[in-house]
């Protein structure tokens, strides 16, 4: 389950012009996803 919401997210944030860096979820189920502006 954690490897296909990492799968959606990565998806979502492709159509983002901005660079965008996305961790893996932590065994507390948090993920880290960074933006530059």
């Amino acid at each position: 389950n954690k490897r296909l919401v990492y799968e959606e997210i990565k998806k979502a944030v492709e159509r983002d012009r901005s660079l965008v860096k996305i961790s893996e979820l932590s065994r507390h189920g948090l993920m880290e996803i960074t933006r530059k502006r």
